[in-house]
């Protein structure tokens, strides 16, 4: 039942949770279903999942899903994970992927004008680095990090001192 229910529902569960499965939570919908249309545990596929190269053809197909499954400027990656067309990764893997290598993020050097411009965005919208990720064209992890190991005011770099080292011991 809960297969037929998704074939006409899609990956909208919320309805077919308020009218089937009133004592049951998305999640566990999500689980159930993926557990039913694989034969497997979302459980023991995490537990028993070792890395595994990417291929080419994943990455292409990974492109193509992200694209699918755009809503209102975020991508669905549980949609995409339910699909089934990636049985050896998980929510994380793909979103992970997309991200950190197939969104062709900005790499390399900082300019100087590139951190101006971060510590300016930071005043303005504060430490969120995915809105902050979209103007200047970079990763959020690859923001947070240059701006906390480079940018933060108050930040100290270097060796510990022979102060700070009595304090922790204090603690």
């Amino acid at each position: 039942m809960l297969i037929e229910c998704q074939k006409k529902n899609g990956s909208n569960w919320k309805p077919i949770s308020q009218k089937y499965f009133q004592k049951r939570t998305i999640p566990a919908l999500e689980s159930k279903f993926y557990s039913l249309s694989t034969g497997e545990s979302i459980v023991d596929v995490r537990l028993t999942r070792k890395a595994q190269k990417w291929t080419l053809k994943e990455d292409e197909e990974l492109q193509l899903a992200a694209k699918k499954y755009l809503i209102y400027g975020k991508i669905n990656w549980k949609s995409i994970f339910l699909t089934g067309c990636f049985p050896k990764r998980s929510v994380e893997g793909l979103k992970s992927r997309y991200h950190s290598v197939l969104s062709e993020p900005k790499r390399g050097p900082w300019t100087k004008n590139e951190n101006e411009q971060l510590q300016n965005l930071v005043q303005t919208y504060g430490q969120k680095w995915k809105k902050i990720s979209h103007i200047l064209q970079r990763s959020p992890v690859a923001i947070r990090n240059h701006y906390i190991c480079y940018l933060a005011p108050g930040i100290k770099i270097g060796d510990w001192t022979p102060e700070e080292f009595k304090i922790l011991a204090e603690e």
